[in-house]
């Protein structure tokens, strides 16, 4: 499972075995497509930041790609955001 902050808000990716080993209970919205990915980041730009949201697909690393295919990968050793409220996270 891999937690991932968008729009200041946690989403969990996770494949589909994860979901029972984990216990998951929540609602949890399949990706297969970018159709998909379009439709649940409209949901969670919505949805309350109390209410995790879950993606799944059978296999994380096409879910991975569906959601991150076209950003570009730099290793980095950390660095430090600053959000719309002046709170400071490092990474």
């Amino acid at each position: 499972m891999y937690k991932v902050f968008i729009y200041n808000k946690p989403i969990y990716f996770i494949d589909e075995s994860g979901i029972k080993e984990n216990n998951i209970t929540e609602k949890t919205y399949s990706c297969e497509n970018e159709k998909d990915r379009s439709g649940i980041l409209s949901i969670h730009r919505r949805a309350n930041s109390d209410n995790p949201l879950f993606v799944t697909n059978k296999n994380m690393d096409k879910l991975k790609k569906i959601f991150f295919g076209d950003h570009k990968r730099i290793e980095a050793a950390g660095g430090i955001v600053l959000n719309q409220q002046n709170e400071i996270l490092f990474i």
